[in-house]
């Protein structure tokens, strides 16, 4: 482990920074790039003027290069409105699953940060599920016949003096897994299971939390919350062995969760730490721009149907052949017709290839119109811009739909639905 703090540079979506070439060596010269970074494309990497220029790309978030360098990618929207986009998207904020971080916590639920939390507390319970639960010494008195450790003040108190000299009151010191932590663990988990929505195809979440339940299964489940005085002293106090101290992020998770609270994308702090966030811009804004349709098709034009050519029933390049398959990323249907075709490119310039993909694309699936949706910033073109139609009249038309990102979003989602809807019926 490092005995520093790595250096933060910052950095924004689509653009690069420079990092000093000693950061990245290692002591025999060689480059020390995390292979779980290099192998995912968060950055193109160059070399320039004796340092090493990482040009961000599709990706934000907090990005680790090796444990002396980490790069802070900010979208270019605010991350509200990112949220925003997030949560109509329908998508779960991603991780990175072998890099945590400090956040401060927010009183407000956030429901796109769930999966997060959520999965952090998955991945903080395999240590507990490694080195077994935590166990402590817990005073418990009994009554009975005599044993070690008799309460004589008791004994006398409550058996004696009523005549059962037979039975004793008696303290005994119990070595156990019934303690606060551990009945914190087990309601958080009930918890997850039973309240929170958690998204589909997050599957695998209730699986595991399935398995962890089993883990904690000799621990009662106090549904009363009787615990939370106990564990909030030992938070604060941070009074645990220190074997055991990953119990203390696990407890300030499992509290983040059964609270309703979130955590902030936007401020640095230090209340809790979870696993770094990481979006994907390129495939959430294909999925954001497709539901926009979505709800605008379904409130104003039901009879129109918006699709995702990358489910459901396959398309083919060729109307007499099955070998290529294609995959639109949106294509409208009204009465069996397929009026109109788009794609989604989360770019900041559309080059020739993308023209020549959703033509092809149209073509192949006898749309007549033709549409490529990217996003806008700052002063430049936004909304609907014809570019031409192909071969003849007869031929497809070619548009593009700059949508606003950093104006007022629900305006620029009714102006986009309305537009990209009624020019397929057009």
């Amino acid at each position: 482990m490092p005995s520093h703090k790595p250096t933060i540079f910052p950095c924004v979506e689509r653009q690069s920074v420079e990092v000093p070439v000693a950061e990245l060596l290692t002591s025999s010269g060689k480059f020390d790039i995390l292979p779980s970074v290099a192998s995912k494309g968060y950055f193109d990497i160059d070399y320039r003027g004796g340092q090493l220029v990482f040009r961000a790309g599709k990706f934000v978030g907090l990005i680790p290069i090796n444990d002396r360098v980490v790069i802070d990618v900010k979208p270019k929207v605010s991350v509200s409105d990112l949220l925003h986009i997030v949560d109509r998207a329908e998508e779960a904020v991603s991780y990175l699953d072998f890099f945590v971080r400090p956040y401060k916590e927010r009183k407000e639920t956030e429901e796109s940060l769930l999966g997060l939390i959520v999965r952090t507390l998955l991945k903080q319970l395999r240590q507990v599920e490694n080195e077994g639960l935590y166990k402590n010494y817990a005073r418990i008195r009994e009554t009975g016949t005599f044993k070690p450790r008799i309460d004589f003040a008791k004994t006398i108190q409550r058996e004696w003096c009523r005549g059962n000299y037979s039975r004793t009151s008696n303290e005994v010191f119990l070595f156990t897994r019934d303690n606060p932590l551990n009945r914190l663990i087990k309601f958080t988990i009930w918890y997850c299971a039973h309240y929170l929505e958690l998204r589909s195809g997050e599957s695998e979440i209730r699986q595991e939390l399935s398995s962890f339940y089993n883990l904690v299964e000799m621990v009662p489940l106090d549904l009363t919350r009787s615990f939370l005085p106990n564990v909030l002293s030992t938070v604060e106090s941070g009074r645990i062995p220190v074997l055991r101290n990953y119990y203390l992020g696990i407890a300030r998770t499992c509290l983040l969760i059964i609270s309703g609270h979130s955590v902030s994308l936007e401020k640095a702090g230090s209340d809790v730490t979870l696993l770094s966030f990481i979006l994907n811009l390129e495939e959430i804004f294909e999925k954001y721009v497709r539901n926009v349709l979505r709800l605008w098709a379904k409130s104003n034009r039901s009879e129109v149907g918006v699709r995702d050519g990358n489910k459901g029933k396959r398309n083919y390049l060729f109307h007499d052949s099955r070998v290529f398959d294609i995959y639109p990323d949106i294509y409208l249907t009204s009465d069996t017709k397929r009026p109109l075709v788009a794609d989604v490119k989360y770019k900041p310039k559309i080059d020739e290839h993308d023209r020549y993909q959703v033509i092809s694309h149209s073509a192949s699936m006898g749309a007549k119109k033709a549409v490529i949706i990217v996003p806008a910033f700052g002063g430049g073109d936004s909304g609907l811009i014809r570019r031409g139609q192909v071969f003849n009249g007869d031929g497809i038309e070619v548009f593009e739909y700059h949508m606003k990102l950093d104006g007022d979003l629900e305006i620029e989602e009714t102006k986009m639905g309305k537009a990209i809807i009624e020019l397929g019926l057009s």
